[in-house]
């Protein structure tokens, strides 16, 4: 996992498809494990405090890690830059901050199966790091496909123009207000004190529609028709009606530009949830060449996820997928389904790499020093 603010995540390769059909999907090539990126790694360990033993022992493993892919933990990537970091949430996790700081929970520390289960995490957050992940836009896969930019531009400028008009109608509503002295207009006063309470907000916009009819209650204009008797009642009426039209349509153009958008970023990555976590897929890529490297045993690298997902309702579906060598369904989250990525690394990593890879695919090694993470847990 990342932290986008903190850290807190390729080639692509191009596959036919049909005639003149496209289609890009994420492919990690091996020994191309680090990306260019503005990093400034200055994170320093602890020295005592809670959990003293536990960073001691993480921070060795990381070490080991960095140690068995020295071409890529060098220069500005140089493992002086990294430390750890021993967190107690309520939940398991792991994180990767910008500055070189690998944060790993207690109750992650607790849950995986063995050291070979957690170096298989350790390497993944190292990948976002080497891959530069904080500094890389989601977007990056589709910026070379035509289509998707220009729906991308139709929607800027669809945005603009909403903002424009939030702009135009709240101008438009303050003249009204303005006139409050001399008409009686029954919830004007309620009406001003929302918007000038919505010209606070930083997200006042981009659907005008939504921010002024429902947020400022406009319906109460257009509905209590019987206070619009007098003149400028009549033209708020008429005004606030045409807005809503307006904005309306406008949400109506803007809903579809999105979905198109989000279509075309799922046909280029060749399945629906691509353009929301393919950052943690390339982790996973690059991060089980470091473990492999690293002299661990395959079969357990995906072994903390199959761990998550055997907590699930969907466990036995996965070993369902698993045991027919189905592929699982992606997943449109942050992260990719639990399930998902064991197969990928498991299965589809494994076959498109076998050669490369070939060297790695008989380590066995499950720990470094038998029992040393079992003492590790004692002190926690």
């Amino acid at each position: 996992m990342i932290l986008q603010k903190c850290i807190p995540f390729s080639m692509i390769l191009l596959v036919a498809c049909g005639p003149k059909e496209e289609t890009f999907q994420l492919s990690h090539t091996v020994g191309e494990t680090s990306y260019p990126g503005d990093r400034n790694l200055s994170c320093s360990s602890t020295d005592g405090g809670s959990y003293s033993e536990a960073r001691s022992y993480l921070a060795g493993l990381v070490a080991f890690i960095q140690m068995k892919n020295s071409q890529t933990f060098q220069g500005d990537l140089d493992p002086s830059g990294f430390c750890i970091e021993v967190s107690q949430p309520g939940f398991s996790n792991a994180f990767a901050h910008a500055d070189g700081k690998i944060e790993v929970t207690v109750s992650l520390l607790k849950s995986v199966a063995n050291e070979a289960s957690l170096a298989g995490v350790l390497s993944h957050e190292l990948a976002h790091i080497s891959m530069a992940h904080n500094t890389r836009s989601m977007t990056e896969p589709f910026e070379q496909d035509t289509e998707y930019q220009r729906l991308k531009k139709k929607l800027d400028e669809l945005y603009q123009q909403a903002d424009a008009a939030v702009a135009q109608n709240l101008d438009f509503l303050d003249a009204l207000f303005d006139k409050r002295m001399t008409t009686d207009v029954a919830g004007l006063q309620y009406l001003s004190d929302e918007v000038k309470y919505a010209r606070t907000l930083d997200d006042a916009k981009p659907f005008l529609y939504q921010k002024l009819v429902q947020y400022f209650s406009l319906e109460l204009f257009i509905h209590n028709e019987s206070d619009m008797s007098n003149q400028y009642g009549k033209e708020a009426l008429e005004n606030l009606k045409a807005i809503k039209i307006a904005e309306e349509n406008r949400e109506k153009t803007l809903t579809e530009t999105e979905s198109a958008l989000d279509a075309q970023s799922d046909k280029i990555g060749g399945e629906s949830g691509f353009r929301n976590n393919w950052m943690e897929q390339e982790a996973d890529e690059v991060g089980m060449e470091f473990y492999l490297r690293a002299g661990f045993a395959m079969d357990q690298f995906a072994s903390y996820f199959y761990t998550l997902e055997s907590k699930s309702p969907a466990s036995e579906d996965c070993d369902q997928y698993l045991d027919h060598d189905r592929k699982p369904v992606r997943g449109t989250g942050s992260h990719p389904n639990n399930c998902w990525r064991v197969y990928n690394s498991q299965v589809v990593e494994k076959a498109r790499h076998q050669a490369a890879y070939a060297e790695f695919l008989q380590n066995s090694m499950i720990e470094r020093e038998p029992g040393a993470l079992e003492k590790i847990l004692e002190t926690l």
